[in-house]
């Protein structure tokens, strides 16, 4: 009797640790699609399209600002502007990134929507190069981060082998982005005037970012404060693969937006009209769209 009682704690023992396993490969495991896991990629679609998107169309604004508003501050002075906006957006990441490990998406997603449609507003009403700082670099750069990170990590949770299809097709509309915006922003300016352009543009951001705000969403419940280790940066950099990949980006985001910027003053600057000038910037974001989804299928096949 003392055996066979012993044989079932033994195989009731089994089967709790086999369903633990079982339910631990269930939570660890990314599904790979799925409606929960491509309705998050459309919310980070929406999210892209407005953050990267007006990020890729700031040659706009700088050549406005040079010729209109801003023309008796130099070029490099005005850069100043989506400069800040691109340092927060990067740096943003060492704080955001452990919030949404300890909190989720839902909290950031819903204060980043609010600072970053508030900042499209206040610079509405700038006339002045620090109130652009203030409101087109700092509070832009900020509501930017507060929405980029949690898109990608959150994307991360629902796709392991297709995670480069999914990151490419969100960050194409990055692409789609840097092309509508500067049609829309070029036409507006002159019809009806900056202050209402960016108004527009404004509205705009709101309605395509509050439906991502729920659309994204972690699968993987938030970790304790208490397991976020913040010295796992430091620990990151004696790894050797990881300095040297942290490096080439280092490089390579450096000069990467340089077109972005200066790619319409540079047009008018040798002899083309003002349309044709910022139509360079919508062209240069054609010709990446194609190559962010492409580079993504290429990643999943041969990037392992």
């Amino acid at each position: 009797m003392t055996m066979t009682m012993t044989s079932e704690s033994s195989s009731e023992t089994s089967d709790i640790e086999k369903g633990a396993e079982d339910l631990s490969t269930k939570t660890t495991k990314a599904p790979d699609g799925g409606l929960h896991a491509w309705l998050v990629v459309l919310g980070g679609f929406l999210t892209y399209f407005v953050t990267f998107g007006l990020l890729n169309s700031f040659g706009i604004f700088q050549l406005y600002y040079q010729e209109n508003i801003l023309r008796n501050t130099p070029a490099s002075t005005i850069s100043w502007i989506g400069s800040i906006q691109l340092f927060l957006l990067f740096i943003g990441g060492i704080v955001v990134g452990p919030i949404f490990d300890s909190y989720g998406s839902r909290s950031l997603l819903i204060c980043g929507t609010l600072i970053y449609v508030l900042s499209v507003m206040f610079t509405s009403l700038s006339t002045e190069l620090y109130q652009f700082i203030l409101a087109q670099g700092f509070m832009f750069g900020i509501g930017a981060t507060m929405l980029f990170y949690p898109t990608i990590s959150a994307i991360s949770h629902w796709f392991d082998q297709k995670r480069g299809l999914a990151l490419g097709i969100v960050v194409a509309s990055s692409s789609i982005g840097g092309i509508c915006w500067p049609f829309m922003l070029e036409r507006l300016f002159v019809q009806i005037g900056f202050a209402w352009t960016v108004r527009t543009a404004g509205f705009m951001c709101l309605a395509l970012l509050a439906p991502s705000c729920f659309l994204i969403k972690p699968r993987l419940p938030p970790r304790k404060s208490a397991d976020v280790k913040f010295g796992a940066i430091k620990d990151s950099f004696a790894d050797r693969k990881y300095v040297l990949l942290t490096a080439a980006m280092f490089f390579i985001f450096w000069g990467m937006f340089i077109p972005f910027y200066y790619l319409p003053s540079y047009g008018l600057a040798h002899g083309m009209s003002l349309y044709m000038s910022n139509n360079l910037l919508a062209t240069l974001n054609a010709g990446s769209f194609a190559g962010r989804i492409v580079s993504g299928i290429l990643a999943d096949k041969l990037g392992r």
